[in-house]
This record gives C-alpha cells, structure tokens and sequence, in this order.
C-alpha cells in the first residue's frame, strides 16, 4: 500500500493533459494537445482541445505511440489542432 502511494504522484503527473498554443505554417494559431498516459484516453484530448478552441476546432494530425516506462507501459497521446 506504502509503495502505491508513492506511485500516485508519479501517476498524475504522466497523465496531464496539455494544449501548447503554436503556430501554423500559415500563421494561423493552433495547438498541439498531449493527454498521454494510462490514466488518459483520447476523450481528455477531445476535452481540453474544445477549452482551447471553444467555437470549434480541425484534427490536422493525431498520434498514439505505446512505450516502456521503467518496466510499466505507457502511451503518449497527442492531436494537433486548429481553431474554427
């Protein structure tokens, strides 16, 4: 039980869910949003890319890529976006 709770802040830090504003090639705004982790699907990146665009966005690339995280699997999750 001890060794769980240790891993409890490791696990919430793995499984953030971010939006980094860039810009396009054409100038545009967009974002790139990360929901990686085990505790994330890709409903937490469809969540956090309507809080970044709220009138609508475009899916210009997604990515899954399963890993080996210290012995324990992993999944980085990531969609590229731009703004309606």
């Amino acid at each position: 039980m001890k060794n769980i709770l240790l891993l409890l802040p490791l696990l919430v830090i793995m499984s953030c869910t971010t939006a980094k504003e860039i810009t396009m090639p054409s100038g545009a705004k967009g974002y790139v949003v990360n929901c990686g982790g085990t505790a994330n699907t890709w409903s937490s990146c469809y969540v956090k890319a309507s809080e970044s665009c709220p009138m609508g966005y475009k899916v210009l690339d997604k990515n899954e890529e399963r890993v080996i995280i210290v012995n324990s699997p992993g999944i980085n999750r990531s969609l590229m976006i731009s703004c309606k």
